[in-house]
């Protein structure tokens, strides 16, 4: 990652108020961001030009083998770089043992897409392949699906009523920044209404239960 860095500036008290205030989900949704926490997960993020738009660091992790190549990258994309203590990085974070790093993220995606919405923005964006969360409510498990799917090259993904928004820290940091990485992301989605309408479309859907159910071979 060639460049400059920018100049690393003291974390003002206000940012970090506001920064706080991204610890609630209603915020999350009403700002349009959330926190992502770690160096893996902001190096992904600087790979997507637009999407962060602070990083906030401590002398600690300025120290880090990883910060020089990851400070050049966010002063190349102009993102202002602050400096905070450790109690203040600590209070931010979602972990016990916190990093050190944390970028804010711009993340507002389509919520509640009817059918005909999600079917267009996907033909829009070339998404072939979906993973659809159906209730899964457990952070940690969700931010890992989206990891493996987007390991696999599943570039769009459709988390329905009941399963627990991208942002949220724990799944935004399971995924390890792979959330980034779809084309296409919606959330609160209806699933039957818009999986039927995928369906109609020509889309194959396939269903995973996670007990019971059928081998696909099997189906009738």
């Amino acid at each position: 990652m060639p460049g400059r860095s920018r100049p690393v500036e003291p974390l003002e008290r206000s940012e970090l108020r506001r920064l706080r205030a991204l610890t609630r989900k209603s915020l999350r949704e009403r700002r349009g961001a959330f926190l992502l926490e770690g160096f893996r997960a902001v190096e992904t993020a600087l790979e997507r030009p637009g999407r962060a738009d602070l990083l906030v660091l401590t002398p600690r992790a300025r120290d880090h083998e990883r910060a020089p190549a990851l400070l050049a990258a966010a002063g190349e994309l102009g993102i202002p770089v602050r400096e905070a203590p450790e109690e203040d990085l600590t209070s931010l974070a979602d972990t016990t043992a916190p990093s050190g790093i944390v970028a804010r993220i711009r993340w507002d995606p389509p919520r509640d897409p009817s059918g005909q919405e999600a079917a267009e923005g996907l033909r829009r964006l070339g998404v072939r392949r979906l993973l659809c969360l159906d209730g899964v409510s457990d952070p940690g498990n969700a931010g890992t699906l989206l990891r493996t799917a987007d390991a696999l090259g599943i570039t769009g993904a459709l988390l329905g009523r009941g399963t627990v928004e991208a942002g949220n820290p724990k799944t935004a940091r399971a995924a390890a920044g792979s959330l980034l990485r779809f084309d296409y992301l919606a959330e609160e989605v209806r699933l039957p209404a818009v999986l039927a309408a995928l369906e109609t479309g020509g889309w194959t859907v396939w269903r995973a239960e996670s007990s019971g159910g059928e081998r696909p071979e099997e189906e009738a």
